[in-house]
């Protein structure tokens, strides 16, 4: 399991990363985001670091206690015109919602809005709103939703809804909320953006790998398939990886296409109902594996990978799983999570005892 150190340690190293004097451009992110540049310093941290915060020790006050928001001083990470919401519809919103304090907007997802909100209780959540208006995306999220509440029971590497309901406009439910960058907007901590601010070791990604992988196999014995694993859809809840987004979770049996580019098997057409949803999450998983062995959120170049990485042992190990995982045809790949967690957990302690950690 992966283990997150300290807040204090990946805000010192923010901190050197925003002040290094040959910092440079990140030009994928400048060609996304219009307003705002960021910088990435050339020196690799040798580990992943995340919070350590304990949800129990979360105030009832505006949002977090701040995570990493003080590592930002000197660099713009992010377009805040995102996490906008008009007055208006803020208003409207509200009023359909009297038992919830609102918090921070996170912005819109495939299929509805997300806020940070406080309930009755005084716990804080995350509120997905999904508009009525959209007959279409409606029933797919409320039948993947409906689905899951009521099969999955184990929520370790999953992540949990709460409350279930509606309103004049809206389908609505509560989940987890991922720990958030900001105290001023909630943008939550996923693998994608601490790619922006960390380097995975090949022991993180493995760690890692193996998380997701776990979630997967509770989703898949259960009949579900997720449709949308990518390094968007895993956060940071309660120091746990956990899986996120289950906008698209149906029936692991139902073929569809949907999913995001380069995370969909080339051989999609191909692949036998029995093992259509399973598969698409695992070739899935191996391009997540993938993105952290390279350290880098762009994974159009697969399966190219620095030099640089591959002279770990571990990393070469790694290599070999993730192109299986990714191979062209389904009869190459993993047929279940248990196979795919079976060889991670082999290479895994085969580096352990060349390292001598008993």
């Amino acid at each position: 399991m992966f283990e997150p150190l300290l807040v204090q340690s990946i805000q010192n190293n923010l901190r050197r990363c925003a002040s290094n004097r040959y910092a440079v451009l990140n030009s994928r992110r400048k060609r996304e985001i219009t307003r705002c540049v960021e910088v990435r310093s050339q020196r690799r941290y040798p580990k992943l670091m995340v919070s350590n915060m304990d949800s129990g020790d979360i105030p009832h006050k505006l949002a977090y206690r701040k995570f990493l928001s003080d590592g930002f001083e000197n660099a713009e990470y992010f377009d805040y015109r995102e996490f906008v919401c008009p007055p208006d519809e803020v208003e409207k919103i509200k009023k359909q919602f009297p038992d919830f304090v609102f918090l921070l907007y996170c912005g819109r997802g495939q299929f509805g809005g997300v806020w940070l909100v406080m309930d009755l209780s005084g716990q804080i959540v995350a509120l997905k709103l999904i508009p009525k208006n959209d007959s279409v995306r409606l029933k797919t999220e409320k039948d993947g939703l409906i689905a899951y509440r009521n099969r999955i029971r184990n929520f370790e590497h999953l992540v949990q809804i709460y409350h279930v309901g509606q309103t004049e406009d809206f389908f609505y439910y509560t989940m987890e909320a991922a720990y958030s960058v900001s105290d001023e907007y909630y943008i939550p901590v996923t693998l994608s953006r601490l790619f922006d601010h960390c380097s995975f070791s090949p022991l993180d990604s493995a760690d890692i790998s193996l998380d997701i992988l776990n979630g997967l196999e509770i989703l898949h014995s259960n009949g579900l398939a997720h449709r949308d694993i990518k390094p968007e859809n895993i956060a940071i809840i309660d120091n746990k990886i956990k899986i996120c987004d289950i906008g698209l979770v149906t029936d692991k049996t139902r073929k569809s296409s949907a999913g995001t580019e380069f995370f969909i098997p080339v051989d999609i057409e191909d692949i036998p109902n029995e093992r259509f949803g399973s598969d698409c999450d695992l070739f899935a998983a191996g391009k997540v594996l993938y993105s952290m062995l390279n350290n880098d959120g762009d994974i159009a170049h697969f399966p190219q990978i620095d030099r640089d990485v591959l002279r770990d042992r571990l990393a070469r190990d790694l290599n070999l799983i993730l192109n299986k995982a990714c191979a062209p045809s389904f009869r190459d790949r993993y047929p279940c999570a248990r196979e795919f967690i079976r060889d991670l957990l082999i290479v895994k302690e085969k580096s352990r005892k060349i390292l001598g950690l008993f």
